[in-house]
């Protein structure tokens, strides 16, 4: 990877965790917003489900979003062994094609490492690579899934606290109205 292509995944990593930590941490700032208010109420009308499912669901948006960190964090963890794996296939390589005729080579530790055991080494890095490549894939698609989910229970969420926020006014003054008028009673003579 060149330098320029590099830097520009690097600055993509970085915006696209902050964007996480900012998701997951809205998720959780709306759910103390509007748990701190929250008062229990009997589950007789359609209007007291309204907070209680939106605190579900900033819930399930919060847990979600600590998965998509770890999950981001595995992802990278596991790229970078392939990198790594990689710079040791390739300096292998280097060392063969280099020398074509060696039939030993030093090791990293000053030892001298027959070719084939080198030329097996590669092999063995190549399938560390094609593993780890795969776990990094099936990692990021699952994160891709679950991404998908913490953005809809936060979108639904935030629907639900402003249904229940605009139609808290409305509800309270019928409430009110279905309440039984106080019934003026002469003073006793």
């Amino acid at each position: 990877m060149s330098n320029a292509s590099f830097g520009l995944f690097e600055k993509e990593h970085e915006a696209t965790a902050k964007f996480d930590y900012f998701i997951t941490t809205i998720a959780g700032a709306l759910f103390a917003y509007i748990g701190q208010t929250y008062t229990p109420h009997k589950f007789d009308c359609w209007y007291y489900f309204i907070i209680p499912l939106a605190l579900i669901l900033l819930t399930a948006c919060f847990y979600l979003g600590c998965k998509v960190l770890l999950g981001n964090t595995e992802t990278t963890r596991l790229n970078k062994e392939v990198a790594q794996a990689h710079e040791q296939c390739e300096n292998i390589n280097i060392q063969l094609n280099k020398f074509p005729k060696n039939p030993v080579f030093p090791d990293s530790l000053g030892r001298d490492v027959p070719r084939t055991e080198m030329e097996q080494r590669v092999r063995g890095l190549n399938q560390k690579i094609k593993t780890t490549k795969a776990a990094a894939l099936a990692k990021m698609e699952k994160v891709e899934f679950i991404i998908k989910w913490r953005n809809f229970f936060l979108f639904i969420g935030f629907i639900l606290i402003l249904v229940a926020k605009f139609s808290q006014p409305y509800f309270e003054s019928s409430q009110n109205d279905k309440q039984p008028k106080p019934v003026a009673v002469a003073p006793p003579k």
